[in-house]
């Protein structure tokens, strides 16, 4: 069974199919993500990431966790830097012990913001096409 997710917050407009899983969790497919005002940054792919990765344990915790997603993009504030911080360093540290990208986090617990932007990081060092990809997307 699925269902359609509206949700508005500032200037973000989300819009999201969820689905229940065989498991029994809510997965967030075919969303979008749109601003009127503010351009698609890095911080948007690791949410675009996070909703890949990630499952939430009914449609009010898929709420949640993307309302919160969309007050952390619309106003990172110091914490965000030092935490960005902190991951670049755990991520620095992981690709030089020769960490593997497989993710670690089991499905049925949410997967940290630290653990998806520190995959990032490790995805973009290991596979050069990403920097591309990357770069055509925000340019498009």
């Amino acid at each position: 069974m699925s269902s359609k997710l509206e949700i508005e917050y500032l200037d973000y407009c989300f819009t999201a199919t969820l689905e229940v899983r065989e498991s029994g969790r809510t997965g967030v497919v075919d969303w979008h993500l749109e601003s009127g005002l503010r351009s698609k940054t890095l911080a948007w792919i690791v949410f675009d990431r996070y909703l890949e990765r990630s499952d939430f344990a009914d449609e009010e915790d898929a709420r949640a966790n993307i309302v919160d997603w969309l007050e952390r993009l619309a106003a990172p504030g110091l914490g965000a830097s030092a935490q960005m911080t902190k991951v670049n360093v755990v991520a620095a540290g992981a690709v030089a012990a020769g960490a593997s990208t497989a993710p670690a986090a089991s499905t049925t617990s949410p997967t940290s913001t630290a653990e998806i932007v520190g995959e990032t990081v490790i995805d973009i060092a290991v596979d050069l096409d990403w920097i591309e990809m990357v770069a055509e997307w925000l340019f498009s």
